[in-house]
């Protein structure tokens, strides 16, 4: 099995270009790890990691996402190599199925969240347009989210749990 989930800060602004007849979008996630070494000292952690985003979760991430803000990203690991300069490199990266924006103020709720698949924009307005007159409506992107409308996460005293 093949699957990640990961909590944590974006620490750029999404990088979007077109791959083929398809969108890919970069992000950078930051995730804090807090633990106390062998002495009882608290101590950090930080790991840096690349996540792509394709199709219309890519769109989305490029037009509402922006450094700073909380994501929680599922996922699988990617492995990458290349070849530069005669000598190989590698990484591992995520390859986003799911991107969770957290802790900012819906217009209707206190602290919404939103889930964005990887679902084509053509399904997203079939389900606006076959739920239009039903009192549970799904609200477009645009409807439900302000980027700048968030919590921020980067302190332990703000996490939900």
């Amino acid at each position: 099995m093949n699957k990640v989930i990961l909590l944590g800060n974006l620490t750029k602004n999404p990088e979007l270009r077109p791959v083929g007849n398809t969108q890919v979008c970069k992000l950078g996630l930051a995730v804090n790890r807090k633990f106390k070494d062998k002495d009882g000292n608290l101590q950090e952690e930080v790991c840096f990691i690349d996540i792509n985003t394709w199709g219309a979760t890519a769109t989305f991430c490029e037009k509402y996402l922006k450094k700073g803000m909380p994501l929680l990203v599922e996922g699988r690991l990617k492995f990458e190599s290349w070849e530069k300069d005669g000598k190989t490199n590698s990484r591992h990266t995520i390859t986003a199925e799911r991107v969770e924006l957290l802790g900012f103020k819906g217009k209707d709720q206190e602290n919404e969240v939103l889930a964005v698949r990887d679902l084509s924009l053509r399904d997203l307005s079939q389900r606006d347009t076959s739920q239009r007159d039903s009192s549970q409506r799904v609200k477009t992107q645009r409807e439900v989210m302000n980027p700048n409308d968030y919590v921020d996460f980067s302190t332990d005293d703000n996490l939900p749990f």
